[in-house]
């Protein structure tokens, strides 16, 4: 029986190297490392990401005092998008008038993986950081979902579909269905369309072709975010000269 240990200490590193290439690929050791923090984060506990949501407030908040631009635009991405709702939640509760006065307030999630935090049974904080921004006028939220896109929730309502109760009194999100065909060339599209990763961080690289969804022109370019969400294929189209000014934070 003995004998029998080297053996199995043997193939049990053998079998560690052979899928060293597919944790690798797949990004499994960072995905198992953030998912701790993320689940502590979500039920209001202290984590180490208490600290960029905190930065974040205060970067929001001079953003809107500072008043010299337009519109100030957050977005959070795949595991970003738990922590910049609580950003824009935690400011409003610092600055009950934010948004109401100077710049526009818009914050965007992307492929995001937020309900798999808050549908947790104890994560009512971070149901109640969803349901302040959904209830909360003078915000605009806007959810980018993408049905290629396996790693986030496809065609989920990202407030009563993590069981906050229904309120008349929603005003957010605007969901934003994305056709990543759209904005991939054709080739592009065929070389990565099972790629899974490739196509989850496709929500912020730039478009290939002209589309409704271009990350870069949502961020950087000439029209307000919620126009490009409302009118995205009229805007693609015909490109008329606008003169919005947009300012970025990210998370």
């Amino acid at each position: 029986m003995w004998a029998a240990v080297p053996l199995a200490a043997a193939i049990g590193v053998a079998i560690f190297y052979a899928l060293r290439p597919f944790v690798d690929r797949f990004f499994v050791l960072r995905i198992n490392n953030h998912w701790p923090y993320l689940r502590k984060f979500g039920r209001g506990l202290p984590t180490c990401l208490d600290r960029p949501v905190n930065a974040g407030v205060e970067r929001l908040l001079a953003a809107a005092k500072a008043n010299d631009v337009d519109e100030v635009l957050l977005v959070g991405h795949s595991g970003g998008a738990p922590l910049v709702l609580p950003i824009v939640a935690l400011a409003l509760e610092r600055d009950s008038d934010l948004g109401r006065r100077g710049p526009s307030i818009v914050v965007v999630t992307m492929g995001s993986i937020m309900p798999a935090v808050a549908l947790h049974p104890r994560a009512q904080w971070m149901r109640e950081m969803v349901r302040r921004v959904a209830l909360e006028p003078s915000v605009q939220w806007i959810d980018c979902q993408a049905r290629k896109d396996i790693l986030h929730f496809w065609s989920l309502d990202p407030v009563g579909g993590i069981g906050v109760k229904t309120d008349p009194q929603w005003r957010n999100p605007l969901i934003w269905q994305v056709r990543f065909r759209d904005v991939m060339s054709p080739d592009n599209y065929e070389r990565n369309r099972m790629n899974f990763f490739r196509l989850h961080y496709q929500f912020i690289m730039a478009a290939d072709r002209r589309a409704p969804y271009d990350y870069v022109m949502l961020t950087c370019g000439p029209y307000r975010a919620i126009e490009w969400a409302q009118r995205g294929r009229e805007i693609a189209d015909g490109w008329p000269p606008a003169t919005a000014t947009v300012s970025l934070a990210t998370s």
